[in-house]
């Protein structure tokens, strides 16, 4: 079974037009593929908390003991496991709203969902 992974972003609710696309989207996926599992993140009703250097701190300390099964990685680790994700973030003032930077900084855990950047020499790739 298709696993599909919807995040909302979008602080307006039903009055926005990015939500209101999305939905549009995610109703023609599900009838190509009407057996798929949706899972729901609505991340303005998640009430994340702000990333900040304790919890930078406490996510290190997760990563470095392996403690991938912490409440904190289930987001990253739902990502990590869907076949398909559907991102509804409206593009304001040239940047993305802060409630779907908040969970992509921790969702992007290394050995989860690492994120590699490769320079060119002399820097050499960076982890």
């Amino acid at each position: 079974m298709a696993r599909i992974l919807f995040v909302n972003a979008c602080v307006r609710g039903e009055e926005s037009r990015t939500l209101r696309l999305a939905q549009v989207f995610l109703e023609t996926l599900r009838s190509e593929v009407p057996d798929a599992e949706l899972t729901v993140h609505d991340l303005t009703a998640m009430g994340l908390r702000s990333v900040d250097m304790d919890i930078l701190q406490y996510k290190e300390d997760l990563c470095n003991r392996y403690a991938w099964e912490n409440p904190l990685f289930s987001p990253a680790v739902e990502f990590q496991q869907a076949d398909a994700v559907v991102i509804a973030a409206p593009y304001w003032d040239m940047s993305f709203p802060s409630n779907w930077m908040r969970p992509l900084s921790l969702a992007t855990s290394r050995e989860i969902i690492p994120i590699t950047v490769d320079f060119p020499a002399p820097l050499g790739p960076m982890r």
